[in-house]
């Protein structure tokens, strides 16, 4: 079986990253989420030449519309996700 972390980075392969590290932050959340969620909250740290000429709001949309089909209600899908989004130049700024 896939966790949803797999199905997550998979997904954005579609912005063809130089870098991803997807966390897994749920553990922190766990007070607002029903028994046994698991794997709803990310940190996303991604870097793709795709995020050239485009402003924060614009990179968080594209990361957004990859994983359309992944959001949910918590406990059934993706409910929160933290987005740090580089150009390879930026990335290697920081």
């Amino acid at each position: 079986m896939t966790s949803r972390k797999e199905e997550l980075e998979h997904l954005l392969q579609s912005l063809s990253p130089t870098h991803l590290t997807l966390t897994d932050s749920s553990a922190s959340h766990k007070w607002h989420l029903p028994l046994g969620a698991k794997e709803s909250h990310f940190r996303l740290l991604i870097v793709s030449l795709m995020f050239e000429g485009k402003n924060t709001l614009d990179r968080q949309r594209l990361v957004h519309q990859c994983l359309k089909d992944s959001w949910g209600e918590p406990g059934e899908g993706l409910h929160a996700l933290e987005i740090t989004a580089f150009t390879p130049s930026e990335f290697e700024k920081n």
